[in-house]
Formats: C-alpha cells, structure tokens, sequence
C-alpha cells in the first residue's frame, strides 16, 4: 500500500499486518490473544457476555476470581461496580494491556480493586475464597 493510499485512508490494514496473516490455523486462532489492541479491537461489540458476568457479580457482592482475564472486557466492567476481582491469565502482553487501563484516569471506580496474576490457570492454587469464579469467552 502506498504511504499516499495510507494517509488517505486512516486505521486501513493490509492482510499482511493482521497477527495471523500466513500463519496456521491453529496460530492464527490464537494470535488475536496475544495482540491487545486487535483483541480490543475484534471484541468491543461484544457487550452482553459482560453484563451477564457483571450481573453475576453484583448478586454474590463478589470477590471474583476470573481465569483468562486478558486485557480486561470482564473485570473492568465488574470493578466498576466496587467489586475486588482476581484476574489470572498466562499472557504477558494480555495482562500488561490490562494493567494500562487499570491506571487510566477514568477507571478510577475500579481503581485498587483487580489484581492480576500471570500463570497457567490448571496450575494455580490460591489460598483464599472466591464467591464467584468465572472463565468468560473461550478460556
């Protein structure tokens, strides 16, 4: 694409720059969770999947533990409404994206309320009680 193209048309990506261009299908299943911002990008639309959780939430008064917590779409949302949620998910990228939101000015309702641990979920014990524990979207 020509960079006069570029500048006429914002935000256009050629096929070669999505994450899982050339790749197989199994690491182009995959490749949209290691890229936050396609992740947030591919999935801002979907909004009912988190109220749902949300509700759930609310019901239990929490806390929450959430496996494959990602860049947050979940626990955000359940934070906001006072509630302390543990989000654990092996990506590194995933869970750094997070912690940016998490410090961003107008999250502040959630603010002090996720706390984020990176590991392999079927290996990870915690020491404490959880009144809900979810694993939304394809955990």
């Amino acid at each position: 694409m020509t960079s006069d193209l570029k500048r006429r048309l914002p935000g256009v990506l050629r096929r070669s720059d999505l994450p899982f261009e050339g790749k197989s299908t199994a690491e182009g299943s995959e490749a949209h969770y290691h890229d936050p911002l396609y992740y947030d990008h591919a999935y801002s639309g979907r909004e009912s999947d988190v109220a749902y959780y949300a509700t759930l939430a609310r019901g239990t008064g929490g806390p929450v533990l959430e496996y494959g917590v990602g860049s947050g779409r979940v626990a955000l949302a359940i934070a906001a409404q006072g509630i302390d949620v543990t989000g654990v998910d092996s990506s590194a990228v995933m869970l750094e994206s997070l912690r940016a939101k998490v410090n961003e000015p107008s999250r502040q309702a959630g603010a002090g309320r996720i706390t984020l641990i990176q590991s392999d979920m079927r290996h990870l014990r915690l020491e404490r009680h959880f009144a809900l524990v979810i694993a939304p979207f394809n955990t």
